[in-house]
């Protein structure tokens, strides 16, 4: 996956991302589950949630999570803590 993708239905990744930078946006009342770390040690993938559920079921290294009023996302733990680690965080939206 490079450059844009975004996600008005229902998306599950599995398997960590490397390479070049990535925009994923979830625009819509989907949902979005990231099973494994999406952005992995090179930190290129940033995260727009505009409206719609994310689900983070693993530990996440992204360069940036933006999350709007209109949004929820999840830390779910998978067997262990979940962590996310981010230089840049926007937060108008919902956290559980």
């Amino acid at each position: 996956m490079s450059g844009l993708f975004t996600n008005q239905g229902t998306s599950i990744f599995s398997g960590c991302r490397t390479g070049r930078s990535v925009k994923f946006q979830q625009t819509a009342a989907g949902t979005a589950t990231f099973n494994t770390d999406a952005g992995s040690s090179a930190v290129t993938l940033s995260v727009n949630a505009t409206a719609g559920t994310i689900n983070f079921a693993s530990t996440q290294h992204l360069l940036a999570l933006n999350i709007s009023s209109g949004a929820l996302v999840k830390l779910t733990a998978n067997g262990s803590a979940t962590v996310l680690v981010t230089s840049q965080l926007s937060d108008a939206g919902i956290w559980i």
